[in-house]
């Protein structure tokens, strides 16, 4: 898996960029074998930055693999969350993608079937 980060106004740390890592791995995780090939763009950006330390963070995340793409937002008041926020939008955009997939996979079974018992008769 290739990760590309990008700082807008921010700067990247290390432990941020570690903590961007692991939750990305583990949103990607659903993806199977397709995860090696997945290009993954992630921005770090720094919104506005308030009095009394209330800054407002924002983290996105772009993942295409195999001609799909999946993205996800989140603007909150700590790097952290909206790093995990965008985790939890990145899981759901996977997992509602993989069940289209098997729903679609399951009607043409269906429909096989309904065909093969039409030539008993």
């Amino acid at each position: 898996m290739n990760i590309i980060f990008k700082g807008t106004n921010y700067t990247i740390t290390p432990d941020i960029e570690k903590l961007c890592r692991e939750r990305i791995e583990s949103a990607t995780r659903m993806l199977g074998e397709d995860r090696t090939k997945a290009l993954v763009e992630v921005e770090l950006q720094l919104v506005e930055e308030r009095k009394n330390n209330n800054a407002v963070y924002r983290a996105e995340a772009n993942i295409s693999v195999d001609g799909k793409f999946y993205r996800a937002e989140s603007t909150r008041r700590s790097m952290q969350n909206a790093i995990s926020d965008v985790k939890k939008g990145l899981s759901n955009e996977i997992r509602k993608d993989r069940g289209k997939n098997n729903s679609m996979f399951k009607d043409g079974g269906r429909a096989v079937k309904s065909l093969l018992r039409g030539f008993r008769r």
